[in-house]
């Protein structure tokens, strides 16, 4: 198998897993990819638009991160970036990021690229690891 077959059957096995089963496999591409000092899932609703909370650093740098997951088989659209900056701000984040199996709609691009708080990275489903 090789590389885009294989992305397309994650990518097809992440569509058919349930909301939350979705989060932890997005927590465990984070652990794997990033290896935070630490990093969990909030509790199931009312997160606030964030995910996983997150730390990195060592002794000469230390920041939080927080993560909106989507699950969608539409593009996620600029609403959903534009609550996570928000929430970043409420949790003290200095950076996050959307995950998503999906990809995003332009203005969504465009709200991560002028966001006025923490830098917003966007992890798209159709380019795995590549940021926007």
């Amino acid at each position: 198998m090789d590389k885009q077959e294989t992305v397309n059957t994650v990518l097809k096995k992440t569509a058919e897993i349930e909301d939350t089963q979705f989060e932890h496999v997005c927590k465990l591409v984070l652990e794997t990819v990033e290896n935070p000092a630490s990093s969990e899932i909030t509790p199931e609703g009312g997160d606030g638009g964030i995910d996983i909370l997150g730390h990195v650093g060592t002794e000469i740098y230390q920041c939080d991160f927080g993560i909106e997951v989507k699950q969608h088989s539409d593009k996620i659209s600029a609403p959903v970036v534009r609550k996570l900056s928000g929430a970043l701000n409420r949790y003290g984040c200095g950076f996050g990021a959307v995950m998503t199996n999906s990809s995003f709609t332009d203005p969504a691009m465009n709200e991560a690229r002028e966001s006025d708080g923490p830098p917003i990275e966007l992890i798209n489903g159709n380019e795995p690891f590549v940021f926007s």
